[in-house]
């Protein structure tokens, strides 16, 4: 599928074009092809070749940043060629250009698509999503984290909005984990820590991060999800608090008997004699 064509002076509508039995196919996986005149009669299965009544074609490949190629560059004229090596050189220098532009492009709507994606997932999603760039110190949170923490973004994007959020008791604990976590050249962070609500409470949070890094090893990036366990943690505590009174009352019940059968030792002997 073309993503740019010019014709007659003109830019012209894209086209999906099939490549076999084309002038265009070895160009996709060799280098440069010319065919000065009687490009009609060499591709005969051509459509589009006998619809423009061409009769010269040059064609150069491009090629992304890693040297794979990823699309061609074609010049098809009505008339044969008049200096061929000339128009080579010339289009050789703009598919470099053209290159370069047609892989970022690519690259592009390849975010795009992850974007949405993520954009889905961090709407459908319950737990709030974050991505920190370990670089600038940018932090990124889901949407729901407005709400949730009364975060703001267009004032708070920086690590200092998460760590002001964390419990007292937590805090120096976590900053020592996230701390050692991007100095060493692990991969993966744990961590379950309270954090302060919109309300101005706390609740449980149970933190999981990737870490993002460079060849060197050097973390770059961090992306996570904060889990809310505020519920199990409550339902918990309150299943300890039950435990404990229940193991209280147990004690006070084995001391009430353990009296009353001293009590009832000390009737019956004195009855005895």
């Amino acid at each position: 599928h073309t993503v740019a064509v010019w014709s007659h002076g003109a830019e012209a509508e894209n086209m999906a074009y099939d490549l076999v039995g084309t002038p265009c196919k070895p160009v996709v996986t060799s280098s440069a092809c010319v065919h000065e005149t009687g490009v009609r009669e060499k591709f005969p299965t051509d459509v589009l070749l006998q619809d423009l009544g061409a009769d010269s074609y040059i064609g150069t490949p491009l090629f992304g940043s890693d040297d794979q190629p990823i699309g061609i560059l074609a010049i098809i004229g009505s008339q044969p060629f008049e200096d061929v090596e000339h128009a080579k050189t010339l289009l050789q220098i703009c598919a470099g250009r053209a290159g370069s532009e047609l892989e970022r492009r690519q690259i592009e709507k390849v975010l795009q698509s992850s974007e949405e994606r993520f954009r889905l997932v961090a709407e459908a999603t319950q737990d709030v999503l974050w991505d920190w760039n370990v670089v600038t110190d940018e932090r990124w949170w889901s949407p729901n984290a407005g709400e949730k923490f009364r975060y703001d973004s267009r004032l708070e994007g920086s690590m200092d909005a998460w760590s002001r959020r964390l419990h007292p008791e937590d805090k120096a604990r976590i900053l020592t984990m996230m701390k050692q976590t991007v100095q060493s050249d692990m991969r993966s962070f744990s961590a379950e820590y309270r954090f302060q609500l919109a309300d101005g409470s706390y609740g449980h949070f149970l933190d999981r991060a990737h870490i993002v890094r460079n060849k060197s090893g050097a973390a770059l990036r961090m992306i996570g999800a904060m889990i809310d366990v505020t519920g199990p943690r409550l339902a918990y505590a309150s299943l300890e608090e039950a435990y404990r009174r229940l193991q209280a009352m147990s004690q006070e019940l084995q001391m009430v008997e353990s009296n009353e059968r001293r009590r009832l030792s000390r009737e019956l002997h004195d009855e005895i004699g």
